[in-house]
């Protein structure tokens, strides 16, 4: 952006701008402790090999997050950079399980910190029965609610409406009931 000036929140002191709004700096986002990434380039496995089954057994295994980023590599082949977030503890286990499960012959780890938001799954009442959502809480002290994809599904498939169609209703209904 053309004349914006970058400020850290530490330059703010306790109060802070985020997108024109003006907050007070909480703790909403919680420390979690040192968690490792666990990546691994893969170029020589197609996308249904690492599709949902894979993703399951991973985070089964103990990931806590997966994600999946396109790079080039040497030669200018197509390739993958898995990465997977995990705790300490299950460090093994993951490793294994990419050793085990991927083509690949080599990995990375390393440490981070990680913060997350407080969050909650709590239950709405729609029309078509209650319903499980997300609740996060902002720093700002705001809360942000979401229907999972999962539970939409579910739904879309009980009551044989779309499952766009059906989250559109749904998130009508919430700003309603707020």
């Amino acid at each position: 952006m053309a004349g914006a000036k970058k400020v850290s929140q530490s330059q703010c002191g306790e109060n802070f701008s985020a997108g024109g709004n003006r907050f007070k700096k909480k703790t909403a986002a919680v420390p979690t402790g040192k968690m490792m990434v666990v990546e691994t380039t893969i170029d020589d496995m197609t996308g249904e090999f690492l599709g949902k089954d894979f993703q399951d057994a991973i985070l089964d295994a103990g990931a806590a997050d997966i994600f999946f980023t396109p790079v080039q590599m040497k030669k200018g082949r197509s390739g993958l950079n898995i990465t997977v977030i995990v705790s300490q503890e299950k460090l093994p286990v993951l490793i294994d399980f990419l050793l085990e499960n991927t083509t690949t012959i080599g990995l990375r780890y390393y440490e981070v910190a990680r913060n997350v938001l407080e969050r909650k799954i709590v239950e709405v009442n729609t029309p078509y029965g209650k319903v499980p959502i997300k609740e996060v809480v902002k720093p700002s002290g705001r809360k942000s609610r979401k229907f999972e994809y999962e539970s939409l599904r579910e739904l879309s498939e009980k009551s044989h409406i779309s499952i766009n169609q059906l989250q559109q209703e749904l998130y009508h209904l919430l700003t309603q009931e707020l």
